[in-house]
């Protein structure tokens, strides 16, 4: 899978207090995004983070915001629905390279254990994987940019409760197939 928006930050490169951190979608960046997540558009995209290290340098505190404006299609009318956003992150990764295998060990053991009873851990518990030494903060912005999409744009006249209703014909109605056995209760 080819990443649209990629920004490793390499986890050598974090020192103790914390690296900060802005990243912006070039043009041909956001085009490759507004395909992934079927958008007509990106007008902007940018994001601002602070990388922590913790428990020693083997997981990492991602913080920041994403702001963003996108252009959707309309789930009514087909017409285009602009958006701002702007998104908190958090999220969390661990270099299991550098984790004692001792750990390794035992975190595996646990998942045998509760295989059939998997419980579902915040991401603090169970942080994301780093990768080839590296957090990438372009594929962070961009999977949050996913999560505050709006799943049904439209525009603001179309919006819940504002659009029109279609009266419906009694002539045009079937009968409640129904309705003959609550006739039948109804006569005993």
């Amino acid at each position: 899978m080819a990443i649209e928006f990629s920004r490793p930050l390499k986890i050598e490169h974090i020192d103790k207090s914390g690296k900060p951190i802005e990243i912006e979608a070039s043009t041909d960046e956001m085009i490759a995004l507004a395909n992934r997540f079927e958008l007509l558009s990106i007008e902007y995209m940018n994001a601002d983070f602070t990388v922590k290290p913790m428990d020693g340098g083997t997981k990492f505190s991602v913080k920041g915001t994403l702001r963003a404006a996108v252009t959707q299609q309309s789930i009514v009318s087909g017409d285009p629905v602009e958006t701002p956003i702007e998104q908190d992150i958090t999220a969390w990764y661990a270099d299991y390279d550098r984790v004692a295998s001792f750990e390794k060990a035992r975190k595996q053991k646990e998942r045998e254990e509760t295989a059939d009873e998997y419980e579902i851990k915040s991401e603090e518990e169970d942080p994301e994987r780093v990768m080839n030494g590296a957090i990438d903060l372009g594929e962070v912005a961009a999977q949050f940019l996913g999560l505050a999409l709006d799943e049904f744009p439209r525009t603001k006249d179309e919006e819940a409760g504002s659009g029109d209703y279609i009266e419906v014909n009694p002539e045009d109605t079937k009968d409640n197939p129904f309705a003959a056995l609550a006739q039948l209760k109804e006569k005993k």
